[in-house]
């Protein structure tokens, strides 16, 4: 959900969210505060470096895993998940990356 597409129940269980009405103003924040989205993004991604996910330090791994989690390890349907999320961002690094001198 919103920019970072933070997964909504990895955000419930970050923030240990419960009831209904609780989680749906999570969602909604998560739609429309961009700080928030960034702070569970940032502790997902921490989350997947430190618990043995990145094993090689490959920082791929970490891509992956903040899209499919651990699953694209044990299942091929979700390796090639993970696989297509990784070039999609791939390819928008790349794009942001020749846009860096509007930055400036």
């Amino acid at each position: 959900m919103g920019v970072l597409q933070v997964n909504s129940l990895t955000a419930q269980n970050t923030l240990k969210i419960e009831g209904h009405y609780n989680q749906l103003a999570l969602h909604q924040d998560l739609i429309y505060n961009d700080r928030l989205s960034a702070e569970i993004a940032i502790a997902t991604l921490e989350h997947f470096r430190r618990d043995r996910v990145m094993t090689s330090g490959v920082w791929s791994e970490m891509i992956k895993s903040y899209n499919t989690g651990s699953q694209w390890r044990r299942d091929k349907a979700m390796k090639k998940k993970a696989d297509g999320y990784l070039q999609k961002v791939s390819n928008t690094v790349k794009l942001l990356r020749q846009c860096e001198q509007y930055w400036k």
